[in-house]
């Protein structure tokens, strides 16, 4: 599927965070959450995006409050190393552009086991973080619990490896201090893996990023902390 976001601010999810805790790869993240920001309409018309991948093309259209998500025919995937490539612009108002996405290795998590049940994480050590080498993108291993309503509390740790290492450790400091902030908030793990690149196309700067999951194995679990 392909999709174009346009920053805006205000929209979404409203928060309020507090200093983000880092430590190694890794850091904790406590928010306040608020009400949700409505666009504003017209902004961040760069007018008709199209997506390729192979001899698929598909048309993202700008509604007046942003780009929707577009679904490919079902015959066209993407693995490791699959490239989408997004074009736009009028070379007027809009400079003409040619940027792609590169998909990333799949992710595959050896450690922490998951199961089908919660995963348990003694949170008086540090959480050794182990997945199947990636040759292309990050390992995005995170930890989060919170509703997403107005007035809760969301808290994350979120960690960024280098997927080609095969290893990472989430701090001890982290887990504890999500212990004891999240109460009987539940939790869960996810990992994906994910690989980013910047374009600056005659002064438009144009993010891209690519993610892949895996269809067979977990990749988002239950979590207790002990």
């Amino acid at each position: 599927m392909a999709e174009a976001f346009v920053t805006e601010p205000g929209v979404g999810q409203q928060s309020t965070c507090a200093t983000a805790m880092k430590a190694g790869a890794c850091q904790f993240t406590s928010c306040q959450l608020g009400p949700v920001g409505d666009p504003l309409m017209g902004y961040g018309n760069f007018g008709p995006i199209s997506a390729t991948v192979g001899i698929s093309t598909v048309t993202l259209t700008y509604t007046g409050f942003g780009y929707p998500t577009v679904a490919f025919p079902g015959a066209v995937t993407l693995g490791t190393g699959g490239v989408m490539t997004f074009h736009g612009g009028d070379g007027v108002s809009v400079p003409a552009f040619d940027v792609s996405a590169t998909i990333p290795g799949l992710p595959v998590l050896t450690s922490p086991a998951t199961t089908g049940s919660a995963v348990s994480i003694d949170t008086s050590q540090d959480l050794s973080v182990t997945w199947v080498p990636i040759s292309m993108g990050q390992i995005e291993f995170e930890i989060y619990g919170g509703v997403q309503t107005g007035g809760d509390t969301q808290l994350t740790i979120l960690c960024t490896f280098a997927g080609a290492s095969g290893s990472g450790a989430v701090p001890q400091a982290l887990l504890s201090a999500l212990k004891a902030m999240s109460g009987t908030i539940p939790l869960n793990g996810e990992v994906t893996s994910e690989l980013n690149a910047s374009t600056v196309v005659d002064g438009l700067t144009i993010l891209t990023s690519a993610h892949q999951i895996s269809p067979t194995t977990d990749h988002a679990f239950a979590v207790t902390l002990q």
